[in-house]
């Protein structure tokens, strides 16, 4: 497990530098933004690589045996991430079967990410006092952290969208999200950790 999540990371951390270095070079010497900025471009690509690999390895934790104490924040994150990658893929333009469509877009989508959010929180008050102190330790592990540091993270990119203007705006919107979504990745490599030592 610890091997393949190793390297999970390190794929996933690769890539991104990559990305990150390659996107300037791309839109500044080469003249060519399409090939970072666009919704094909190096950094949205990156971005749902590494966000599918987020999503697989908290599915991967909720599979677990181990982890019975946080198996609804780790739900929570879960379809907060599928929401992620929802945001940032066009399914729309795929050309999908209308029944993945409709699950990957539109109505569909916000009926499975409410039912997803749902059952995480009503299975939460269920176990109230359980999940009460669960939170409390989660918001102050190292987890809680990087999930801290995505938010801002993902914030600062919001603020760079708003505030500044042109291609360098978009690549560091763009940066400062990929950099955001590396650090939820970490938070669910460290919860399947978790979840696997305790089974």
């Amino acid at each position: 497990m610890n091997k393949y999540l190793i390297s999970t990371l390190m794929i996933n951390f690769t890539i991104s530098i990559l990305s990150i270095i390659s996107a300037p070079i791309l839109v500044f010497s080469l003249n060519l933004p399409e090939y970072a900025l666009t919704e094909g471009g190096c950094l949205e690509m990156t971005q749902a690589f590494v966000l599918v690999c987020t999503f697989a390895v908290y599915v991967a934790a909720l599979m677990c045996k181990g982890g019975k104490d946080e198996k609804m924040i780790t739900l929570f994150f879960a379809a907060l991430t599928y929401a992620f990658i929802l945001r940032e893929v066009d399914f729309d333009k795929m050309n999908l079967p209308n029944v993945l469509l409709f699950m990957l877009y539109g109505h569909g989508r916000t009926a499975t990410l409410a039912i997803a959010f749902a059952i995480a929180l009503i299975g939460a008050a269920i176990r109230f006092k359980t999940y009460l102190n669960s939170t409390l330790k989660f918001l102050f592990s190292t987890r809680g952290l990087l999930i801290a540091l995505s938010c801002a993270l993902l914030w600062t990119g919001y603020f760079f969208e708003r505030h500044v203007e042109g291609a360098m705006g978009e690549i560091l919107e763009e940066t400062s999200e990929l950099i955001g979504y590396l650090m939820l990745l970490l938070s669910a490599a460290i919860t399947l950790k978790r979840s696997h030592s305790q089974q």
